[in-house]
């Protein structure tokens, strides 16, 4: 699952360590700002013979949330320029992730009325190596 070695990059930037989930925000979180991950679409390029090429790509959204319009976009800046470009091997508990490319994408701004939280949000597309099939 690529989406572990995004977060463990993610949870590297210092204003959101230790606040970093997939999927939804936690409904009784009480420290800002904070990052939600979710995996938007996964291609699987294959071959001419029909075989996958072993690359797999994943479309990624990142949204940051804060009290504030400054911190949830000062946070997402933060994680853009610490992922944007990035290649090299991801190693989270003993499964290392080959990533060959983490290019953003899409940024745009967000506002939950509900909970009063500003938002940003921006998509990554993250080329990795992946098991072939037999």
């Amino acid at each position: 699952m690529i989406e572990q070695a995004i977060a463990k990059l993610i949870d590297a930037v210092s204003s959101v360590t230790g606040r970093v989930y997939p999927v939804v925000k936690p409904q009784d979180a009480a420290t800002f700002p904070l990052v939600v991950y979710e995996r938007i679409s996964t291609e699987r390029p294959h071959s001419q013979t029909q075989r996958s090429s072993g690359l797999g790509v994943v479309r990624i959204q990142i949204r940051t949330w804060a009290k504030t319009y400054a911190d949830a976009r000062t946070a997402g800046e933060a994680i853009r320029l610490a992922i944007d470009g990035y290649k090299g091997d991801v190693v989270v508990g003993s499964t290392t992730f080959e990533v060959q490319a983490i290019l953003a994408e899409d940024e745009r701004d967000d506002y939950d009325v509900e909970t009063k939280l500003f938002g940003t949000l921006f998509d990554v597309r993250v080329w990795f190596t992946e098991t072939v099939p037999t």
